[in-house]
């Protein structure tokens, strides 16, 4: 009769080759074999991948070393550039010193004095300034636009102007030499030109002291004069104008304060450096108030132990702080000054 799939006996046949143990041996041959296919193919996939790896941190190592010896590089000129810097700058303190009055005239004119003189820098803004003309003695202190270099700069043209005005023209009146360095400075650094962008000056405390009179003649340009009498610390203003800068709108008056050697046991010249030196505590300005107050409690010392004083005041006050700006102090005791 006719084969038909649907009999009894074809199903059962099919049924049993589906349940039986070689279907299920082909099934398991097929998964391992897959599973052997894939582990090769993800084996191969992550080699390659490795391999891609190795290439990109390769190429950033070869960067990484090629920068790395640029930037030894970059740091043996900057260590180089930076020594030499360091080394003219040191030289060009030593230029600035051998222009400037030596510290030691200072001593051949007041046996009792003393110079604080504590720079930010290896050079100054700030120096001091002291020359004869005939029986008269001149003395200065002066604090210039910025420090460092800047600093210097200017007070090689201070100093330069100061020997013009006094030493060769012989003018020992302390309102015409601040007149007089007014000018010169502005001319000096074209301050009266239209198209001016300098601004560039300096504050200047001057004495001229005469001993034969027993006077002392002070102007100030924003620099006051500190002395001591009868145990206490007096001031004499200054004149608000600086010397230069570029101030050509207003017409620059620079008074002149006459004191007797009666009026004045301790005198002193000095920079705003240490008044506006931050610290203490409360990191605040060292300020006015605390320096009449270290004054007025040395001021009676001989002039070494003045200095050592005021070296220890700063030093305590300012700490781990940096420091702000050049720092200048000149004393002087009138009563012993020396007949030149």
């Amino acid at each position: 009769g006719e084969f038909c799939f649907n009999s009894p006996f074809f199903i059962i046949q099919e049924r049993s080759f589906i349940f039986s143990g070689g279907f299920y041996l082909i099934l398991v041959g097929i998964f391992i074999i897959s599973v052997i296919v894939g582990y090769f193919v993800n084996l191969q996939r992550l080699k390659n991948q490795n391999e891609e790896l190795k290439k990109i941190i390769d190429e950033r190592t070869r960067d990484i070393q090629k920068q790395n010896r640029q930037l030894t590089e970059q740091s043996h000129k900057l260590e180089s550039y930076f020594r030499s810097t360091s080394e003219s700058i040191r030289y060009a303190g030593k230029i600035q010193n051998a222009l400037l009055p030596h510290p030691g005239l200072l001593q051949e004119c007041f046996e009792d004095s003393f110079i604080y003189l504590n720079p930010k820098e290896d050079i100054s803004g700030d120096f001091y300034w002291l020359a004869h003309v005939g029986n008269k003695i001149v003395i200065a202190t002066v604090d210039c636009t910025g420090h460092g270099v800047p600093g210097a700069f200017m007070s090689v043209l201070g100093g330069t102007l100061l020997n013009q005005l006094v030493v060769e023209k012989q003018i020992w009146r302390p309102d015409l030499i601040m007149e007089g360095l007014n000018e010169r400075v502005e001319a000096a650094l074209k301050q009266n030109d239209d198209d001016n962008t300098t601004y560039d000056g300096f504050d200047i405390g001057l004495c001229t002291i005469i001993p034969e009179k027993q006077q002392v003649l002070f102007t100030g340009a924003k620099r006051p004069l500190a002395y001591s009498f009868d145990g206490e610390i007096k001031f004499i203003t200054a004149s608000k104008y600086a010397i230069g800068g570029g101030q050509l709108d207003h017409h620059k008056q620079y008074d002149t304060k006459l004191l007797s050697f009666e009026e004045v046991e301790y005198l002193y010249l000095f920079t705003d450096g240490i008044l506006d030196q931050f610290g203490g505590s409360d990191n605040k300005k060292f300020s006015k108030g605390r320096f009449v107050q270290l004054l007025t409690e040395i001021h009676h010392h001989h002039g070494a132990v003045q200095k050592q004083k005021i070296e220890q005041a700063v030093k305590q006050w300012q700490r781990d702080y940096d420091q702000v700006d050049d720092m200048l102090v000149v004393g002087l005791r009138l009563d012993i000054a020396i007949d030149h």
